[in-house]
């Protein structure tokens, strides 16, 4: 979980960056991930990837698990990230900045507090299909 928050605040903040290329691998990291099934991508991340890079071999089942688990969940939340951002009224940062308050300060003070708040059901739904992903049922 705590891998997918940060992977997935990345992936946004790379999702509205003004730089094209940068928006583009976003775009392609949440459609490549969130449109491929969980087994697979926990099969090429624990098989397929020491066959591509030699260092990886010997990779324990766990930890490829939380990696693929991390990178398919951190796609989802990057879209509920950039949807609590948008979701945030234009005229607060409209606000902000006729107030000359920093960009970075704007982001941090004004826009991700409002944001987190509408984020967090969204998100507390991810965590709870990821916990019921990985749970083995009890015979």
């Amino acid at each position: 979980m705590a891998l997918a928050i940060v992977l997935g605040l990345a992936i946004t903040l790379l999702e509205l960056s003004k730089i094209r290329a940068l928006r583009l691998f976003a775009k392609f990291y949440v459609s490549l991930f969130r449109g491929m099934p969980t087994l697979v991508q926990l099969f090429i991340v624990y098989y397929g990837l020491p066959q591509i890079f030699p260092a990886l071999r010997g990779i324990p089942a766990m930890l490829a698990a939380l990696v693929g688990l991390g990178f398919k969940e951190s796609s989802y939340l990057a879209e509920i990230f950039r949807a609590a951002i948008g979701s945030v009224e234009e005229g607060q940062i409209e606000a902000g900045k006729s107030l000359n308050i920093k960009s970075s300060k704007l982001f941090f003070h004004v826009l991700l507090p409002q944001a987190t708040v509408n984020a967090l059901p969204a998100t507390g739904n991810t965590f709870v299909s990821l916990i019921k992903e990985t749970l083995v049922p009890c015979q």
